[in-house]
């Protein structure tokens, strides 16, 4: 790999559009599809939260791949205060994961999932803010499997195509005449595939009040009041139109108004996660 084609990642310093597709093109010029997820996923449909980080879904046969792939590029998968070091390779991730999962910054909203982070510039504000790249398996998040994006899969849709103001330049003879990089385009979960992913985490990966149960929480709720849902609140069970969610999504319209029951929380979760199976 040519050098500065390892240095494309590590130039990442925002979590907005251009690093999203940055990072999702090195990915499919690798020939592992990918899709942007949670946050990264959910601004595109309106949802009100900020990305602080890239969330991404990969095929869960894809995590090792993608592993060797960011580290060679400059990257290092994160590990928690407790560890003495980042693992050598992925298998070592896998078999330390359970004990580096307490973190005390926003890692602690996230699900065990590898969580990579972009070399230091060496500027502590900018080390500060830079963002974390995480990356999902998407058997592990209720998504679909995911294909290339010339693939026609109707959970997933461009980015392009969502946002027409998000459409990507795609003169070649530009690009090649000036050496600059061309970027491919992102997918993104349809938005019922998006709802029905952060229901299924809700249901298998949450503990209730736990940080990781607060945040999807909150970008579920984000979600069904964004801009790209018309349909009101009311009517979700029809928009999802899959039975497994239907009586969650009652005890989600009750907790936004207060009315919480966490036994019958229990009782749902347990089941859904036997049907799961």
């Amino acid at each position: 790999m040519a050098e500065p084609q390892r240095q494309l990642l590590s130039s990442i310093r925002e979590p907005n559009v251009e690093g999203d597709r940055l990072l999702t093109t090195v990915l499919q010029q690798n020939g592992i599809p990918c899709a942007l997820w949670a946050v990264s996923a959910a601004v595109h449909y309106g949802g009100g939260l900020c990305p602080l980080d890239i969330e991404i879904a990969i095929n869960a046969a894809d995590q090792q791949r993608t592993f060797e792939l960011l580290v060679s590029h400059g990257l290092s998968i994160s590990t928690s205060d407790q560890q003495k070091g980042p693992p050598a390779s992925f298998r070592d991730w896998c078999e330390s994961a359970s004990l580096s999962s307490q973190y005390h910054d926003r890692r602690r909203t996230r699900l065990l999932t590898p969580i990579y982070e972009l070399p230091a510039t060496g500027n502590p504000l900018d080390d500060i803010l830079r963002p974390f790249i995480i990356v999902y398996s998407a058997e592990e998040v209720g998504l679909p499997p995911i294909a290339s994006p010339t693939e026609n899969n109707a959970a997933y849709i461009t980015l392009s195509v969502l946002n027409p103001d998000l459409a990507l330049c795609d003169d070649e003879t530009f690009v090649k005449e000036s050496g600059s990089f061309l970027p491919r385009d992102s997918l993104v979960p349809s938005f019922n595939s998006l709802v029905k992913s952060e229901l299924h985490v809700l249901l298998v990966h949450a503990e209730p009040h736990s940080p990781v149960w607060g945040q999807h929480m909150a970008q579920l709720s984000e979600l069904v009041h964004s801009r790209a849902y018309a349909d009101g609140l009311d009517n979700l069970q029809d928009t999802v139109a899959d039975a497994r969610f239907n009586e969650f999504i009652s005890w989600f319209r009750a907790s936004l108004k207060g009315e919480a029951d966490y036994k019958r929380l229990e009782s749902l979760q347990a089941s859904y996660r036997i049907s799961a199976v």
